[in-house]
């Protein structure tokens, strides 16, 4: 807060800054910190091998957890209210996807899941709504883990985390 500015110039603590090695571009060195994010988010949530993880909106953030998290080994289920974002990321390896306008998404995942549920689902969607982050309990198996990384309505329903004790966590920034 205060240094991550997007910005063509900016000042910033010595721990928030690396350099560049010489065979990488700027630009490419520029996605360094869109990059950490997802991974942090990617972190919090914990894969192991063949778990099965949900990525809940799939725009820059869900595309490169995406990424990370089929590089783990994991199972990974993409959800996105677009289909030219679910399109791509089919590209890199989905075991499952679904449009949010098509409904039933947790009784999908919970299908594709062998009726357990998703280990995990991280959010990097953005809305208003409270109901993005219901859904994203509900997909959950038991004490299983939800991951917000993105920027959604925060109306939590005890109804949807307390019968299966669910992890709640935040990634507010990129790690160490």
């Amino acid at each position: 807060t205060g240094y991550a500015l997007h910005a063509e110039v900016m000042r910033a603590p010595r721990n928030l800054v690396v350099k560049v090695p010489e065979n990488v571009s700027m630009d490419a060195a520029a996605t360094v910190a869109i990059g950490a994010i997802a991974l942090q988010g990617v972190r919090r949530a914990s894969p192991d091998l063949a778990a099965w993880i949900v990525v809940y909106g799939l725009g820059l953030l869900g595309q490169i957890s995406v990424q990370m998290l089929k590089a783990t080994g994991c199972n990974v289920i993409g959800i996105d209210v677009l289909q030219d974002r679910i399109d791509q990321a089919r590209t890199y390896g989905l075991d499952m996807w679904a449009i949010v306008s098509d409904g039933n998404l947790p009784e999908r995942v919970n299908q594709r899941t062998g009726g357990h549920g998703a280990d995990a689902v991280i959010v990097t969607a953005a809305s208003k709504s409270d109901e993005l982050l219901s859904l994203a309990f509900q997909c959950c198996r038991k004490k299983g883990r939800v991951v917000l990384v993105g920027d959604v309505g925060l109306g939590i329903k005890r109804e949807d985390i307390y019968q299966k004790e669910l992890d709640f966590l935040m990634s507010t920034s990129y790690g160490p």
